[in-house]
């Protein structure tokens, strides 16, 4: 399935609060590979960003990092998400 048309499906099934289970190290792996591809959805960065945060302990340090490099890369700032991602740094 192309990007844009996969990016649309998961953002609307998050939006709509569909039971869309992602693994967390693939949420990551996604975020990580649209930054470096430099391809910017603002719907599925979104959807991206309130799915880690419900998936967070599925994350080790390096996904931590790679994710919070991916949406300053993309989004320049999630505050809210980089709050999260730096808390569950500290814990670790």
């Amino acid at each position: 399935m192309p990007w844009p048309k996969a990016a649309a499906g998961v953002a609307k099934a998050d939006k709509r609060g569909a039971p869309l289970f992602i693994d967390a190290q693939v949420l990551a792996n996604t975020a990580w590979a649209c930054a470096t591809a430099k391809w910017s959805d603002t719907l599925l960065f979104a959807a991206l960003a309130r799915m880690v945060k419900r998936q967070l302990s599925g994350l080790n340090m390096q996904s931590l990092a790679n994710t919070a490099w991916s949406f300053a890369k993309v989004q320049g700032s999630n505050e809210k998400l980089f709050v999260v991602l730096a808390t569950v740094a500290e814990l670790r």
